[in-house]
Parts: C-alpha cells; structure tokens; sequence
C-alpha cells in the first residue's frame, strides 16, 4: 500500500475475535451506558491501541477495559478513566462492546496523521524497579532479541544475543537484558558484563520501569517495542526485511512512536 494513503477499512481482526449477544459500539455517545473494550489480539497489539482509551471514555459513559495479566498492573495507569479486568473477565452486565483494535473506525480515525503521539503510559509514580548495577555516567542500553517462539513468523523478527554483544567494545557501555521468554537461557553463555535483569521482571510494569531508567533500548518486533513507544523512551526496532505492517515500509521513522528509529533488514539472511 501506498502508506501515506493508507486507511482504516477493517473492523478488527477476525482472529481471536468473541461472539457476544451486546451490539458492536460504532462510535456514539453512550452516557448511562457500560461499554466493553475486548482484547482479542496480543499483548504489543493491545499496547499499541492504548493511545485510543482516553478518546473512548470522552465518549459519555463507563468504560471497561480487558487486559491481558502480565499488563494489568501497568494498565491501573488509566484507573481513573476506565475500569480495569483481566482479559476473558468481562463483567456480567454491559451494554455495548468492541474490540480494542477496531476502536480507530469507531472513533472515525482515518489517516496515519490523525493518531494521538505523545506518550501514553507510564509507570506507576511510587513505584521504580531498583538496579543497582546501573553504574553512574555510563551509557545504559537495554536489549530484548526475541519475541514468543510460537509465533508464526518469529522465525523472521527475532534475532540473537550475540548481535547485541559487540555494544560492549563501546567505551561506558553497559548492556542489561529484558528479554524474558524462551530465550533467556541465551544469557547463560553471554559475558559477565551483560546485566541480567530478566530473572527479576515479573509483568510489564517492571519492565516499563526498567526503560525509564535506560539511556535508549534495542528491541526486536515484539510488545516490548511497543511498551517502549507508550512510555515515549528512546528506542530503536530491528526490522526483518518482511516487517509487520504496522512499521510501514521505507521509514526510519514511525508515525505510532515519535522516539523510535527503525533498522530495516535489506535482505533475508
């Protein structure tokens, strides 16, 4: 597609999609109702349409947002907008729904330039994960190389940890590890200098904690890109030379994340 043409047309996708008897919300105002905004894709999917809850709970009434488990405690950002469940939860009663992916129709979003930038979640304010590795004046990077296994096409967007490994030659370069997953185990091999946060990371919320505090992360395309693009850190995106089709083609930029800057595969291998 041309991508400065590029519209919305969907509704959602149908994957992973639930039948449910309440009619779909197609963008009205609905005071003295309670509206249901389903997660039916992924978690970096479900952060990245994030953007949209406060424009939907402008919209009139109450607003109940499913969330995946491991972001609900990140999620309590919104807590004063919206009310917050665990993803298959929904409450017994509520009157409308739609699918947090088709929220960008409803609201009538038509181009790339009408997407809300700015930064959309943050950490909680008492709360900061403690790295006392972190060492004074050095360049702190944090790196995450793969994304879930079981992905379809991770076999493209996912990478190694050796690639990271030569940042190290960088003078005050420190590199710490937020890759969580299947392949952590790839940290067993790496030099002592690689700090190891990933066996302390228990949900998002310590991991968007930990990106506050980097200088900039590296990051494949997986949901650690797109809870880097939330918070507004510096972050770059390793791209396969097939990348989803939320980075566009071409761009080093992202109209999604002002503080992205994307590397772009130029060929397979």
């Amino acid at each position: 597609w041309d991508e400065y043409e590029w519209r919305w047309e969907y509704s959602g996708f149908p994957s992973r999609r639930r039948n449910f008897k309440q009619p779909l919300w197609q963008g009205e105002n609905f005071e003295n109702q309670v509206l249901l905004v389903h997660a039916e894709q992924g978690m970096g999917d479900h952060l990245q349409f994030a953007r949209f809850i406060p424009l939907i709970a402008a919209r009139g009434g109450k607003v109940v947002l499913e969330c995946h488990g491991p972001l609900l405690k990140l999620f309590e950002h919104y807590s004063d907008q919206v009310q917050i469940v665990e993803r298959l939860h929904p409450p017994k009663h509520f009157d409308l729904q739609v699918p947090l992916l088709s929220v960008p129709r409803a609201l009538g979003v038509k181009t790339l330039d009408d997407l809300p930038g700015e930064p959309f979640l943050a950490p909680p304010p008492d709360f900061k994960f403690d790295i006392p590795e972190a060492r004074d004046g050095a360049f702190k990077i944090g790196i995450i190389w793969g994304g879930n296994p079981d992905f379809s096409g991770d076999g493209e967007r996912s990478t190694k940890l050796d690639y990271f490994l030569r940042l190290l030659e960088i003078e005050d370069v420190q590199l710490f590890s937020l890759q969580k997953g299947a392949r952590e185990p790839e940290l067993a091999d790496a030099p002592s200098e690689v700090v190891r946060l990933s066996d302390r990371i228990s949900d998002f919320c310590d991991t968007a904690s930990i990106m506050t505090q980097m200088d900039l992360v590296i990051t494949t395309c997986t949901s650690t890109a797109h809870l880097a693009g939330a918070l507004g850190v510096p972050f770059w995106v390793v791209l396969s030379h097939n990348p989803d089709w939320r980075w566009l083609t071409t761009r080093e930029d992202s109209p999604w994340y002002p503080s992205a800057r994307l590397f772009r595969q130029e060929r397979p291998g």
